[in-house]
């Protein structure tokens, strides 16, 4: 017996759960998009294969809508859909799988984006790792800098107070040596001196023998006329001791 009844269209046993998907993948790539910047690579990692998951799986429903539509279009009449409603869902079915490719094209631009911020963040990492190596041997190289001026100033210090110390033993050495040579001098004087006083001395003792062997001569006569020349020899004999004393001072 034929069954004048349309059957039931496979069409929408499918439509309802590709609508939610689709509407689940979009939320999903607007809060994708939202938090692209905010969240770490793990989170974004974990966020995209998700979504790219649930994109491919649309892919493939939609390819069995387009099955099922097919099928329909194959058998209208068993179906009870129109040419018309046939280019509707095809037209739907379009629209969709647009509306889907330009969500994983989005998510292979943040994904390109996401992997070039990576890049450039482990860039900026080596460089700075480079940086701080090479502040690092900068400040190597200026504290060794540092500690070699340090010594050779040390030493120049040393040298100097050495020089100092030279300089002084030398106007010392310098000052005694002049010290001496004025007490050589004065010591010839003294000597020159000394031998003159003694000269003297001997030619003052000669002349004073000569003048007590007169007075022996003139104290043994009874003449006084001699008694004269024995005073003035006396005076004479003073003025040479005086003569003597004044010398020596």
């Amino acid at each position: 017996m034929k069954n004048n009844e349309s059957e039931i269209d496979p069409f929408f046993l499918i439509k309802e759960e590709i609508e939610a998907n689709v509407l689940n993948i979009e939320k999903k790539h607007s809060n994708l998009l939202i938090l692209f910047g905010q969240i770490s690579q793990e989170e974004f990692e974990r966020s995209f294969n998700n979504l790219k998951e649930s994109v491919e799986s649309l892919f493939r429903d939609l390819k069995m809508l387009s099955e099922s539509i097919d099928v329909t279009e194959a058998n209208p009449a068993r179906y009870n859909v129109s040419n018309d409603e046939i280019e509707k869902r095809r037209a739907l079915v379009r629209l969709t799988e647009q509306k889907i490719q330009k969500i994983q094209e989005s998510l292979n631009s943040m994904r390109e984006r996401r992997e070039s911020l990576k890049m450039r963040k482990e860039r900026l990492m080596k460089v700075e790792r480079r940086n701080q190596a090479s502040k690092v041997e900068d400040e190597i190289i200026a504290y060794n800098q540092r500690s070699i001026e340090e010594q050779i100033q040390e030493q120049v210090n040393i040298v100097k107070q050495q020089d100092e110390r030279l300089d002084t033993l030398h106007e010392v050495t310098g000052r005694l040596n002049e010290m001496s040579i004025e007490m050589g001098h004065e010591i010839d004087d003294s000597n020159h001196l000394i031998e003159k006083m003694t000269k003297q001395v001997d030619k003052n003792q000669r002349k004073i023998g000569i003048l007590t062997k007169s007075i022996d001569k003139l104290r043994n006569s009874q003449h006084k006329g001699k008694l004269c020349l024995i005073v003035i020899l006396l005076c004479i004999l003073i003025g040479l001791i005086i003569m003597l004393i004044h010398t020596i001072l």
